[in-house]
């Protein structure tokens, strides 16, 4: 993503003036001629949000106070540079085709357990198109009436430069703990 901000105005040591006609930064626009599609702006958004199974989707989940309670919720708000910390405890929840925006190379967006609690999701965690995401300190078990033929971790669609670290994976009871299929690349586990 591209992020502008006004020019700086800089005194000098002799208080020379400082133009107060310099122009705001533009992009220059690909010419008509160029092959592809032209480039996509993405706002950064860089906010923090809080997810606690304690918690109320009806909350603003902008404080430790007031948590959002499910990932149907909270996945499809995040934007690039955005955090979602998650609180201590059980998640009972299926994480599976929630709608979610792609984050930045240089503003990804990052789920991460709160301090040094352990979230536990108990079910399925299945990310489609997930790009840029980054999903540190979450653990992830099996969920109950879940079938075998269920992956329990799973990453599918064109999704790019995804990360799952400091988590644990455990208890599956299918042929795959976790899947990647589709058209992901530079994913890192």
């Amino acid at each position: 993503g591209i992020v502008s901000s006004a020019p700086t105005a800089i005194v000098s040591v002799t208080r020379a003036p400082v133009p107060t006609d310099v122009p705001e930064p533009t992009e220059t626009p690909m010419p008509s001629n160029t092959p592809g599609p032209s480039p996509t702006l993405i706002p950064v958004s860089g906010l923090t949000y809080y997810i606690s199974p304690s918690g109320s989707d009806s909350n603003n989940g902008t404080s430790l106070t007031s948590p959002f309670k499910t990932f149907a919720k909270a996945f499809p708000l995040l934007k690039p540079g955005d955090l979602l910390y998650m609180r201590d405890g059980v998640y009972a929840e299926n994480v599976k085709s929630v709608k979610t925006n792609p984050g930045t190379a240089s503003a990804k967006i990052t789920v991460k357990n709160y301090g040094n609690e352990r979230p536990v999701i108990q079910g399925l965690f299945w990310m489609s198109g997930a790009s840029y995401w980054v999903f540190d300190g979450i653990n992830i078990t099996w969920g109950s009436g879940l079938t075998s033929g269920d992956h329990m971790v799973k990453f599918t669609g064109e999704a790019v430069g995804w990360e799952l670290k400091n988590c644990e994976i455990w208890g599956a009871r299918s042929f795959a703990a976790i899947s990647i299929t589709g058209f992901t690349k530079n994913w890192n586990i």
